[in-house]
């Protein structure tokens, strides 16, 4: 016989023998559905499911412990599900028995959910097939929950390349609003596109820009900023948020720049604004009488003395008096007309000095020496009481105490 008529006979053969397999597996789901020859019922929230043993343990690992091991379910004629649904175990029994089901939004999650506990693979694959193909920034963060808690590996990875590409939409969503801090904070470490993104050794900034509703305590994902960042300055004058310099790439050896752009919440926009006179990060920004000042930090060619002032109204940088000493790392905070100027200098990261900037005049005063401080928090509030008024600096450490 020739070679071609033998395969063509094999194929011949397999065919046949698949469609026997459909018929037999056909004609033992309408047994199912009379109960005959049934050896056990499943009882699923009052609704009985009459089954056969051999059929339920040949399709999944869990029944198949359950009927051959010594288990007091192997001996009982009556199993009970408490965990499932009626409509879904008959979804379930429906593909143990003929290798078909209708799977759809509607019950999908469902389908999963009893396939990954009763280990039904095939279930659980088509399942998470069809979910991947319904991943939208809606869902995006409960489908990558889901794949976390039903093990399902390609579906995670689905759902974390959605996230990374449709990061600015995704935050918007109720999803997003609705994390728990726990959630944030595992969500933060398992996916590195809510953290500056990394290149070859470092951190190359991130755009994205959140503002937190004191009256609701929870954080709101705002329009991306123009330009991703870090290490930069920010304040809020008349309204706006402006951002100044900062640094691309490598925290070490990335570019310093000295762009600069201000958000409007009215209009939930971004808008560009002139640059500085020279590239800075890690600076600090000041804002008194419509004009934000930056102070210092570090440029292309090291730290800083260097103190420039921007003119809101006319959106122009100028520079302003030099500092006394270059200050690496700066923060600020502003009482009336002065701005208090803490400093870290020759690469310290924590701040050393504090000195004062008459904004009236043009003039600095005092350079002293300060127990170091870590640079997480500088702000300056006012005090009333017994008729008095005070204005305080704080200065803060987020750093957890050695043990």
């Amino acid at each position: 016989m020739a070679p071609s008529s033998q395969k063509k006979r094999r194929n011949d053969c397999v065919c046949e023998n698949s469609k026997l397999l459909s018929r037999t597996m056909g004609a033992m789901d309408s047994l199912r559905k009379q109960g005959s020859y049934c050896d056990v019922v499943l009882v699923v929230k009052g609704k009985h499911f009459p089954a056969h043993k051999v059929v339920l343990a040949a399709t999944s690992q869990f029944f198949n412990i359950m009927f051959t091991r010594s288990m007091k379910e192997s001996k009982s004629r009556e199993v009970e599900l408490q965990s499932a649904e009626p409509e879904v175990t008959e979804l379930m029994l429906q593909f143990i028995y003929t290798a078909e089901t209708s799977v759809k939004r509607s019950n999908a999650m469902s389908l999963l959910d009893v396939a990954n506990q009763y280990q039904i693979e095939p279930l659980k694959n088509i399942c998470e097939e069809f979910l991947k193909g319904q991943l939208d920034a809606t869902n995006c963060l409960g489908f990558l929950s889901l794949a976390d808690s039903m093990d399902c590996p390609e579906l995670k990875s689905e759902a974390q390349n959605f996230l990374q590409e449709h990061l600015t939409e995704v935050c918007k969503m109720e999803e997003f609003s609705q994390l728990s801090v726990e959630e944030l904070k595992h969500l933060l470490h398992q996916n590195h596109r809510f953290r500056p993104t990394v290149d070859e050794g470092g951190y190359s900034g991130t755009d994205i820009f959140q503002c937190y509703d004191t009256r609701t305590q929870t954080w709101e994902a705002k329009s991306s900023m123009l330009m991703g960042r870090c290490n930069h300055g920010s304040v809020e004058a008349n309204g706006l948020i402006y951002v100044c310099g900062g640094s691309v790439g490598n925290p070490v050896s990335g570019t310093v720049i000295d762009d600069c752009e201000a958000f409007d919440p009215s209009t939930q926009e971004w808008r560009s604004l002139a640059a500085m006179k020279e590239p800075r990060k890690n600076h600090g920004l000041a804002v008194i009488d419509n004009t934000i000042y930056a102070f210092g930090g570090r440029g292309e060619k090291g730290p800083l003395n260097t103190v420039e002032c921007y003119d809101i109204a006319s959106d122009t940088w100028n520079a302003a008096l030099r500092m006394p000493l270059c200050g690496e790392t700066v923060k600020c905070a502003v009482v009336r007309d002065v701005v208090y100027v803490f400093v870290g200098h020759k690469g310290a990261s924590r701040l050393g000095r504090v000195m004062e900037y008459h904004t009236n005049g043009d003039r600095w005063m005092t350079n002293y020496e300060m127990f170091h401080m870590p640079t997480s928090l500088v702000c300056a509030f006012k005090t009333c009481g017994g008729g008095n008024e005070e204005h305080r600096v704080l200065l803060g450490d987020s750093q957890e105490p050695s043990r």
